[in-house]
């Protein structure tokens, strides 16, 4: 049967018989065997042949054959060569170990920076608590025994090594005692009758008409009442009134008398007057300026007079440094008094009254043109200066970030490559 002249062939046929074709195929081959008669001639012989299959009986293998196959199968592997079949590569599973490599990655890093702070916090800590050890353990210089041809002798420069160093400290406690009392009476001397210590200050807002006469005036007022600018700015921005902020130290007997000349500049929008009474801490600071001074000077004659163990000598020297210190600055705290004491402050500000021009001036066309190329190459070199600080603060991060994450990438890299090599590849 050809496929050119019959369009089933025998295994068609044969499934039609056996019933395995599907209902329209069944049709078409009834169809086809009813017309054709080679088809239905191969159909009979099919059937022939299949109700003659029960009748067909199987003989027995002799058993000789069985026997020359057993010992056929025994030589052969008695003289077959064992082959080592080698055994299965155990299942990477790159997946799981990239998840558990990214995570102990990004771990480390957030503990990493997580540290810095704590690090640097215990670093101070343990050098702090270095020195104050080193404070406290640090021995006290000793004097070494002197040399001598009999132990009476030592006996005898140690008891007067004591006596000595007791006579300093005797020294020094009545020197203390003495400072105490000289600075308690030069205190009750001093506040007695203390004369009255007033900070004063104001403060005063004008506006005026006249900006350049009104400025004028006042550098001639602060002239003439012998006193001084502290700080002084003037501004004139646009579409807006010229302004002078200034500071003015005058003698604080005069206050009075300037204020009311002041307000003769202008018009008085705002006005503020302050006094601080800074008697009591006066009197309390030039009494303990002279305790330090006192105290200051029993020292220095301790120092002077007796003599003892190293250790107490510059103890001695340490104190009066101390001292020296305090003294210094509890005398610049005074002076500064003195100095807010005997001048008073003004805050003063001058506003100039602001008139809208009709005719508003408008730039050229070049300088214009100019103005937008210059902000432009500005805004350039800013955005260039921008990326380069940004690379600069960012690329140490990135290449940690690169080299945590450099072998996680690598494994799902080749992961992806064995996976793409057992695909088998289509034949076309």
């Amino acid at each position: 049967m050809e496929p050119t002249t019959h369009p089933f062939d025998r295994e068609d046929v044969m499934a039609y018989l056996d019933g395995e074709l599907t209902a329209e195929r069944a049709a078409a081959t009834a169809v086809h065997l009813e017309q054709c008669a080679e088809c239905r001639a191969l159909a009979a012989s099919l059937r022939s042949l299949t109700s003659q299959l029960p009748q067909w009986e199987v003989e027995m293998i002799p058993a000789t054959v069985e026997q020359n196959v057993i010992r056929a199968a025994k030589q052969m592997a008695a003289q077959a060569v064992p082959v080592l079949v080698p055994a299965p590569a155990p299942v990477r599973r790159p997946i799981r170990w990239l998840l558990w490599g990214s995570a102990v990655s990004a771990a480390a890093l957030l503990l990493f920076v997580l540290s810095i702070p704590t690090l640097h916090r215990s670093h101070e800590a343990a050098g702090e608590r270095v020195q104050q050890a080193t404070k406290l353990s640090a021995p006290a210089p000793s004097t070494p025994p002197a040399a001598g041809p009999t132990t009476a002798a030592n006996e005898y420069r140690a008891r007067s090594m004591e006596s000595k160093n007791m006579a300093v400290n005797r020294d020094a406690v009545t020197a203390g005692a003495a400072a105490k009392k000289t600075a308690a009476q030069s205190q009750s001397s001093d506040t007695r009758q203390p004369e009255p210590m007033i900070i004063r200050h104001a403060s005063l807002a004008m506006l005026t008409k006249e900006f350049e006469a009104a400025r004028a005036s006042l550098e001639n007022l602060v002239k003439a009442h012998q006193g001084y600018f502290g700080q002084l700015n003037v501004g004139a921005p646009a579409n807006a009134g010229r302004t002078l902020a200034a500071t003015v130290r005058v003698p604080a007997a005069q206050l009075d008398g300037v204020l009311v000349e002041l307000r003769k500049l202008g018009k008085v929008e705002q006005e503020n007057q302050t006094a601080d009474d800074v008697t009591r801490q006066y009197v309390d600071l030039v009494a303990r300026l002279s305790n330090a001074r006192e105290t200051e000077k029993r020292l220095v004659e301790i120092l002077r007079e007796r003599t003892g163990r190293v250790s107490d000598v510059l103890e001695v020297e340490q104190e009066i440094a101390r001292t020296r210190q305090q003294i210094e600055q509890m005398d610049a705290e005074r002076k500064n008094l003195d100095s807010e004491v005997r001048y008073a402050s003004i805050d003063l500000r001058i506003t100039e009254e602001y008139k809208q021009s009709l005719e508003t001036p408008t730039p050229s066309l070049g300088t214009r043109l100019n103005n937008a190329a210059v902000g432009g190459l500005r805004d350039a070199s800013d955005l260039v200066v921008g990326l380069i600080l940004w690379l600069l603060g960012a690329v140490p991060t990135l290449l940690v970030l690169a080299l945590l994450m450099a072998w996680p990438v690598v494994s799902l890299v080749r992961w992806i490559r064995r996976r793409l090599a057992t695909i088998p590849v289509a034949a076309h």
